[in-house]
């Protein structure tokens, strides 16, 4: 009855052994060879014979591993602590299995050596999924690196931030991960910012979502630098509480090119304004679709979109003798690349009309097909009236002359005769 039982715990044993992914050995001190379970064989492809001889597993690990095995046994020999070592052991068909080494040291009888004994458990799968993470980190780590953001947690419990090495480095130039109290933090916003600040992690506590906003900070070298805040506000269930997990972004750039942008419109709008000309962008001519500058209208005497700025309006605004040969020139211009330079009349709001020169250049495509047409409109009006006054008074001229020249001939003929 006694082997009875005993077989029945043995055969529990292996089933438990089976299901945990583990096998059983047992090392007496100074021996060549383990005694193991059928499951231990069974994990690492070793012949069921109860036995495994010690260089043979030791030959079994793979790289640096193979050295390790000897020691560790020796150092939980010495020890009165359970031992733990993770091996990657060769199967011998160009596969290998992770295992968890334990051993613990037993003192059956003081005359005698003493024994390890302990299991091995398959990790193979957690292994893989260790390696899955640590890539996924990885991969985590560098796309920040590559992207210059900052990512940073707000401890809404004992009210402190948590900074990741680049959001650190944007708020103070140190590259190191931190802790910082809320108000240490707040100090190193501008006193403007720090209002903002507060305000945004007031709104993230009493229920807003996510926020967004910029800031300066205050750099221990005396400068400042414009930084892009966000945060997204989450649940967390674990707690019954919620989580802020947020953002920073060093936008010194784009601040430096949103100014260089205004500098440059500012520049263009006082020269376009003192030139007394007009811009007009046709930038989606198949859908008609087009942009006049404030000058344009102003040109014309209306208000900024007070008419549509479109094709359509400049041909109503044309002089009826200007159709012709302003169509001309710009159709050749669409289909031969031809220049595009006219002078033409065109309505404005008074009713009057009044000369303009318009110039215009197209961009075709690969195929040559108009897809955009930019030009400029200029108040010619004054000169071409003042054009016209002088050559009727050089015509006025040549005729007085002529009246003369004609009055001399005839007394000079009445003097002879």
């Amino acid at each position: 009855q006694r082997q009875a039982e005993e077989a029945c715990q043995q055969a529990l044993i292996q089933d438990m052994q089976e299901v945990a992914h583990i096998g059983g050995w047992e090392w007496v001190a100074q021996s060549d060879t383990l005694a193991v379970s059928q499951n231990f064989c069974d994990l690492l492809d070793f012949p069921e014979n109860g036995k495994v001889l010690l260089s043979d597993f030791s030959n079994r690990l793979a790289g640096p591993d193979s050295d390790k095995l000897v020691d560790y046994l020796t150092i939980a020999l010495r020890s009165q602590k359970d031992h733990e070592l993770e091996l990657e052991v060769d199967l011998g068909d160009g596969s290998c299995r992770w295992v968890r080494l334990v051993a613990r040291r037993v003192q059956k009888d003081d005359n005698q050596q003493p024994v390890l004994r302990g299991y091995i458990q398959d990790i193979t799968s957690r292994k893989a999924s260790d390696k899955e993470i640590q890539d996924l980190q990885e991969r985590y780590r560098l796309s920040l690196l590559a992207s210059g953001l900052g990512v940073w947690e707000w401890n809404v419990d004992e009210d402190n931030l948590i900074w990741d090495r680049r959001t650190t480095q944007l708020f103070t130039d140190k590259y190191r991960d931190s802790v910082i109290p809320i108000e240490q933090a707040l100090s190193l916003a501008s006193d403007e910012d720090r209002k903002t600040f507060r305000e945004i992690l007031s709104n993230l506590r009493h229920g807003m979502p996510n926020v967004q906003t910029e800031i300066d900070v205050l750099l221990p070298n005396g400068k400042t630098r414009p930084l892009r805040i966000f945060a997204e506000k989450f649940d967390d269930d674990r707690n019954e509480g919620f989580r802020v997990i947020g953002g920073a972004m060093d936008i010194s750039d784009e601040r430096a090119q949103l100014a260089a942008i205004k500098d440059i419109n500012e520049r263009f709008d006082l020269t376009i304004k003192s030139a007394s000309v007009g811009i007009w962008d046709w930038y989606d001519i198949d859908g008609h679709k087009a942009w006049w500058s404030p000058q344009t209208f102003s040109l014309l005497g209306y208000k900024p979109d007070e008419i549509p700025p479109t094709l359509k309006t400049i041909m109503q605004l044309l002089h009826p003798d200007d159709l012709k040969p302003v169509g001309k020139v710009f159709k050749e211009h669409l289909s031969n690349e031809k220049p595009f330079i006219v002078t033409c009349r065109l309505k404005c709001k008074n009713g009057q009309y009044k000369w303009f020169r318009g110039t215009g250049k197209a961009v075709f495509d690969e195929n040559g097909q108009p897809r955009r047409m930019v030009g400029a409109l200029a108040d010619i009006h004054e000169v071409t009236l003042s054009r016209e006054q002088l050559k009727l008074a050089v015509a006025e001229a040549e005729r007085a002359n002529q009246v003369k020249s004609d009055f001399l001939s005839n007394m000079s003929h009445e003097i002879r005769t």
